[in-house]
């Protein structure tokens, strides 16, 4: 491996390697996504010895200045476990999203060339990735493009699951409210449109001094996390959960709170069903075809969500 070059930019010895282990795959184990992120990195320029060259500038055409992250692009199988980095650049703390297009082009082109199809890309919500999405004309209406390499197919975009529970998460703790659509309220019989953070505080305040709490795992560190918490979708799941959820229920049942906390605690039901379906890893939750019944519950339930948020 040491004489592997792995040098900024779309690393195409490793499609050389990537080649091999794709004679031995099907076409459904050909299927693939690429995922990108930036990761932070400790500024400083040093001299690689092995290659006598400079590492620590940014290497994305059209930026300059010392790097601050690394973006790095990783292909992973759909219906087989695997992944394998195969492209990473470094960046600055300001990126023009738009730059991204021609790296991603090149990567589903190299994928393609050793027998891989790449069907979706992933990214989190951040401003370079948005700017990404629209030098590729992808909007809310229509996420996806025509394949580069397969004219016939879609090439799709997608949000990084992990990313949006966090941006939901951290918009109800700014004190945001969420309006559900009249339709929605009227077809599930809620008494009001408002999802807010308020019963969440209340609840809080209510269980603070019990030994036994309702919802063990919310506390007030969760509903006013620090930066590192901010980070963890397991805190912002402490929210999104089935026991936040009963102990809302719980405190208007009990405790003679107002209905409109079950517009609160219907959505948090909502949204802890929809992270199960698209982070399951089980044939049972997963989006699978072994029953049907389900199946169609499950897209049923995923299109409602896609009204939802995009009335």
């Amino acid at each position: 491996m040491q004489h592997v070059k792995m040098e900024p930019g779309v690393l195409m010895e490793v499609f050389k390697m990537l080649k091999l282990k794709a004679e031995g795959m099907n076409n459904m184990e050909r299927e693939c996504v690429l995922t990108l992120d930036e990761m932070a990195i400790t500024p400083g320029v040093e001299l690689h010895m092995g290659t006598g060259r400079l590492f620590g500038n940014v290497t994305l055409p059209g930026h300059t200045g010392q790097a601050t992250h690394a973006c790095v692009f990783m292909l992973a199988g759909v219906t087989t476990r695997w992944k394998q980095i195969v492209a990473y650049h470094y960046s600055g703390n300001s990126t023009d999203g738009s730059v991204y297009q021609p790296i991603i082009i090149a990567i589903v082109e190299a994928a393609a060339s050793v027998g891989l199809h790449v069907i979706n890309i992933t990214s989190d919500m951040g401003s370079p990735n948005r700017a990404m999405w629209k030098s590729f004309g992808v909007t809310q209406d229509k996420p996806w493009i025509p394949h580069p390499v397969e004219q016939h197919r879609r090439l799709y975009f997608m949000a990084d699951v992990p990313h949006l529970v966090k941006n939901l998460r951290s918009a109800l703790i700014r004190g945001q409210t969420i309006t559900i659509p009249q339709d929605v309220v009227h077809k599930e019989q809620l008494a009001s449109s408002v999802v807010s953070v308020d019963p969440l505080k209340d609840l809080v305040s209510f269980q603070e001094s019990m030994e036994l709490k309702l919802a063990p795992k919310l506390s007030r560190a969760i509903l006013e996390p620090n930066h590192f918490e901010k980070m963890k979708v397991s805190s912002a799941m402490h929210i999104f959960s089935k026991a936040t959820s009963a102990a809302l229920r719980y405190l208007v049942e009990e405790e003679q709170r107002p209905q409109s906390y079950l517009v609160t605690l219907w959505f948090l039901e909502k949204m802890d069903h929809w992270f199960d379906l698209m982070s399951s890893r089980n044939v049972v939750t997963a989006l699978s075809l072994f029953k049907m019944e389900e199946y169609e519950k499950a897209i049923h339930f995923l299109q409602d969500s896609i009204h939802r948020f995009g009335a």
